[in-house]
């Protein structure tokens, strides 16, 4: 599903996306704006309520991020990464950890190196848990491709997590060929 700044494919099965696309230009023009709730998305019939991640144990976590997605391209690119349809089930831990800490180091550290960053990221689903009550499916890890252009060179890392990441881990434990 294309969503202007970022592109997603949806999964109507397990009812969140498998993967994500989007670009980070290098320049971060809109201050940070408030964070928006949470929405269903209308475009998928599966797409769950935000209320279905209530009491499960874990958070709602974005697959385009919100902070990328709001500093480069404003509030209404913003909105767009709070539909669930954007959503993955993570556990804290990796969702406001190692997650985030990738998310941000590419917004800000490899733009201001090397200019504009692709991102594809992926959730890696083997179909054996869903969220209480539900029938969303508990990936069972996260992927995130990080490409920037340099001069005539293409550079990418590569990062795979699993829901089990500690709390306050170093991304590089994570990187993967």
């Amino acid at each position: 599903s294309e969503k202007g700044e970022f592109t997603i494919g949806y999964s109507n099965r397990l009812r969140h996306p498998v993967w994500c696309a989007y670009r980070i230009p290098e320049e971060a023009k809109f201050p940070i704006a408030k964070r928006p709730g949470f929405k269903k998305d209308k475009a998928f019939k599966s797409s769950p309520k935000a209320a279905d991640y209530a009491k499960t144990g874990y958070d709602r976590g974005h697959m385009a991020p919100n902070y990328a997605i709001m500093s480069r391209f404003g509030e209404e690119a913003q909105r767009k990464t709070f539909l669930m349809s954007n959503v993955v089930p993570q556990t804290p831990e990796l969702n406001r950890g190692i997650w985030r800490e990738i998310e941000h180091r590419s917004a800000d550290l490899f733009t201001s190196k090397w200019g504009n960053v692709w991102v594809i990221v992926g959730a890696i689903s083997e179909g054996c848990e869903t969220l209480s009550g539900t029938d969303i499916d508990v990936p069972t890890a996260f992927y995130q491709i990080i490409a920037v252009k340099s001069d005539s060179d293409i550079r990418a890392v590569a990062f795979l997590c699993n829901q089990e990441v500690p709390w306050k881990t170093w991304p590089r434990h994570y990187i993967v060929s």
